[in-house]
């Protein structure tokens, strides 16, 4: 499986573990270096329209336009850092989903199962689906497909293996049901 965390790499390191931020680096990585490459090219455009004079000269003057430039810098820059930050988090006391645009933080009694799906607007992405116990559901963008993906079917049955080992991680963390003792029931 392509699955990185966060630990050192070695054979005593599993690729899913609790406590453990868990991502496909290829794919944070790889959006948050396009990010970061299109925050030095908003910079770049700074200089550019600086030089050219009659570019802003009748446009409200330089200064709208730097100021323009630097806020699609510092957005690009501010969602490179979300993309390479994105993963999931197990543990004992919940999980934490964090995605590019938003984290999720859920207990684990909460959660029912991993399933692989398709999330997010339009036709959407093929990812882990965390399903809620209240029917709702959160996909882990940090597992998703890292190729382009032209056959949903195929991603998804190819994500089954993940999901279900996910799913052997939260069993291993989730406290079991308590049972009422015979007293507690007769009483």
């Amino acid at each position: 499986m392509a699955i990185d965390d966060t630990r050192a790499p070695g054979p005593s390191s599993p690729a899913l573990a609790p406590d453990t931020w868990i991502r496909r680096r290829r794919r944070t990585i790889g959006f948050a270096t396009y990010s970061f490459l299109l925050s030095a090219f908003w910079i770049a455009m700074i200089f550019d329209v600086a030089g050219k004079k009659a570019t802003y000269e009748h446009n409200g003057g330089l200064a709208v336009f730097v100021l323009f430039f630097l806020a699609l810098a510092g957005a690009s820059a501010a969602l490179g850092v979300r993309f390479a930050r994105s993963g999931l988090w197990v543990s004992a006391d919940g999980v934490v989903v964090r995605g590019p645009l938003r984290t999720k933080r859920i207990t684990t009694h909460d959660i029912e199962r991993f399933e692989p799906g398709v999330h997010g607007p339009g036709s959407g992405f093929p990812c882990p689906i965390l399903m809620r116990t209240d029917g709702q559901s959160v996909g882990v963008w940090a597992l998703g497909s890292e190729a382009l993906t032209f056959s949903y079917r195929r991603a998804l049955e190819d994500m089954r293996p993940l999901c279900e080992e996910l799913d052997r991680l939260l069993a291993t963390i989730k406290p079991s049901p308590v049972k009422p003792s015979p007293q507690a029931v007769g009483a």
